[in-house]
């Protein structure tokens, strides 16, 4: 049986963690931010079977579908489940929640048992210009390109392949005029053309008024191969939105000193408990853009880590410069192959940074 080996009691007792600087070059401002142990709402879902949907100055949204006991283990949480659906398939679960009072600057907290089937998607489709016997194009073949890419076959579909894992996204590798050929099989044809299907899945989000004005969205994305990724992990993004146009800022590179891209779910972590916090802050004007996003990870094999940080964040709107409305997990534009289950076992946030950072 899986055992819960931390507990959140636990975090707030311990001595703060001290962020080294040549760890993270530029975090001082954030580190001399005060520490405090009381949340301004928490749920601790693994404990609490009847739970009220309103904690201090949150309010969750009632569509969630209860505690439930996870598999194979003696844990519980509320359940997120992703359909599984064909490679270019995507699904969505949600929870919606409403700050009762705006914030401005908060540090959330996410305590999820990571699924043991676990992994995120990155598909290409490839056209064809005559139907693929599909008894030639199994799932896991391996295929190549011409000009040496390689990849998985994901599913074949009269005039189209779906591919898995590819080192390379690009329409150079697998576009037009690219001859692909199966190694397990000797089958090959010419590319019509290619598309990369979109691969970022939700994971946090925070907005002011109606979705998604003004938002600071945290997801995970898929990497491929030659850009540092490995197949199935999925890799953090912080992404934005300025205003009711949803006229994005996207993802801001990341001051955290990291080799290679920061990784959010890890694969060897499947069926075990990672947790994150999320650090927003507004900015306080598009001129000087000062907003903060910061995302530290803690698993059972490692302590708090910085993965993501950005103090540069344009995320300000000239009125109600807050956050109003949130929602956990949301859309998985990746889609999974099968069903796939997130359990979240606790959550919370903060105004100021809490003391188990």
């Amino acid at each position: 049986m899986f055992s819960n080996k931390f507990s959140l009691f636990s975090y707030i007792t311990l001595p703060a963690l001290l962020i080294s600087f040549s760890a993270l070059g530029g975090y001082d401002e954030v580190c001399e931010v005060p520490r405090q142990s009381s949340p301004i709402a928490f749920w601790d879902f693994n404990k609490d079977n009847d739970f009220s949907l309103t904690d201090g100055k949150v309010r969750l949204g009632s569509r969630h579908g209860g505690v439930r006991n996870i598999p194979g283990t003696d844990l519980r949480g509320l359940r997120f489940r992703f359909e599984g659906k064909w490679p270019d398939g995507d699904s969505s679960s949600e929870l919606r929640y409403k700050f009762l009072e705006p914030q401005s600057h908060v540090w959330e907290y996410m305590r999820i048992y990571q699924p043991p089937n676990f992994y995120h998607r990155l598909i290409i489709e490839i056209e064809t210009s005559s139907p693929l016997n599909v008894a030639n194009w199994n799932f896991n073949d391996r295929v190549v390109s011409d000009n040496g890419h390689y990849a998985k076959v994901a599913k074949a579909f009269k005039n189209k392949l779906f591919i898995e894992a590819p080192d390379s996204i690009y329409d150079k590798a697998w576009g037009k005029g690219r001859t692909i050929t199966n190694v397990s099989t000797g089958n090959s044809f010419d590319s019509n053309e290619s598309k990369y299907i979109g691969a970022n899945n939700k994971l946090s989000a925070m907005w002011q008024g109606e979705y998604s004005n003004a938002a600071m969205i945290v997801g995970t994305t898929s990497v491929a191969a030659n850009s540092g990724g490995q197949p199935g992990n999925g890799y953090c993004e912080a992404l934005g939105s300025k205003s009711t146009a949803h006229a994005t800022f996207g993802t801001k590179g990341n001051m955290a000193r990291m080799q290679g891209p920061p990784l959010c779910f890890d694969m060897t972590d499947n069926g075990t408990i990672v947790e994150f916090a999320i650090e927003r802050k507004r900015s306080s004007s598009l001129k000087n853009p000062d907003g903060i996003y910061t995302i530290w990870k803690r698993t059972n094999s490692s302590d708090w880590t910085i993965v993501y940080h950005n103090n540069k964040i344009p995320a300000y709107q000239d009125t109600n410069n807050y956050f109003d409305k949130g929602y956990i997990f949301g859309w998985s534009n990746s889609g999974f192959k099968e069903d796939t289950d997130f359990y979240l076992l606790s959550w919370g946030l903060w105004t100021e940074r809490p003391n188990f950072l």
